[in-house]
């Protein structure tokens, strides 16, 4: 998270240097993958020397959020009715999946060895994505005070973090974590308010297609992985973003003294 929080601060005195205009924005996702549910069985070992099995019922959490910072070129600024752009967003998305034990039987026959301890065991898992995404933007100046964008963005998108809480193992994770980053495209549309010192920008974001950059089969691993792949993942949003008008270098007139 440092080096993230090190990379967004580098680029963006960059950027700012650069004439373009820094925004801080935050997203509300709605995340869809498949049906949102998936289960596997858990074969639980007690101090009875046999195993208690479980059905884990998985489910990801429909809502999420996320914090984004997103750099307009300076044609954003521009007072023509129409102008092309470009941006570039560096953000994180932050999400969780709950996690239900419902007993099925034990290893043994002597009710004596069926304990049956995690009967209704609840946990949840945490997952943090980190992504950045180029964006074409399309800008029409509706009025003197409103600004309408339409972008088509193209990014790269990895999982960050992975935990499940009181539940040690890899299946704990609704999303396949082995080598998740994949390639991603989207489309947001943003209304832009003007006022003196800032705008403020309402918009939609929604995740059209992903594809995965890497073949995460393990053939050391004689088992398949029916996790839902972060590919599989949409994540459609609404945000609000505030963008600081930048600073403007002041003219100095030279006078014939001054030649």
């Amino acid at each position: 998270m440092r080096h993230l929080i090190l990379l967004i601060v580098t680029s963006f005195t960059l950027w700012s240097y650069g004439q373009f205009v820094p925004s801080v924005g935050t997203k509300l996702y709605h995340i869809k993958a498949g049906d949102n549910y998936q289960k596997y069985r858990v074969a639980w070992y007690n101090e009875m020397d046999t195993y208690d099995f479980y059905t884990a019922h998985n489910h990801l959490n429909p809502m999420g959020v996320g914090i984004n910072v997103r750099s307009f070129g300076g044609r954003f600024l521009d007072s023509s009715k129409f102008k092309l752009g470009y941006s570039l967003e560096l953000g994180f998305q932050q999400f969780r999946s709950k996690t239900n034990f419902i007993y099925e039987g034990s290893s043994s026959a002597h009710p004596d060895s069926a304990l049956n301890a995690k009967e209704g065991f609840t946990f949840y898992s945490d997952y943090t994505t980190v992504y950045f995404t180029h964006y074409l933007d399309f800008n029409w100046n509706l009025t003197t005070k409103l600004k309408w964008t339409n972008s088509i963005g193209v990014g790269l998108a990895a999982m960050f973090r992975s935990t499940a809480r009181d539940f040690p193992f890899r299946e704990a994770s609704f999303i396949d974590n082995d080598r998740p980053v994949i390639l991603t495209t989207n489309f947001e549309s943003q209304i832009t308010e003007k006022y003196k010192r800032f705008d403020v920008g309402y918009f939609v974001s929604l995740g059209l297609f992903s594809f995965p950059l890497f073949n995460d089969d393990d053939p050391e691993v004689d088992q398949i992985d029916n996790r839902t792949k972060l590919s599989e993942v949409r994540f459609n949003a609404i945000g609000i973003r505030i963008i600081p008008h930048p600073r403007l270098k002041k003219k100095v007139e030279l006078g014939p003294e001054d030649l």
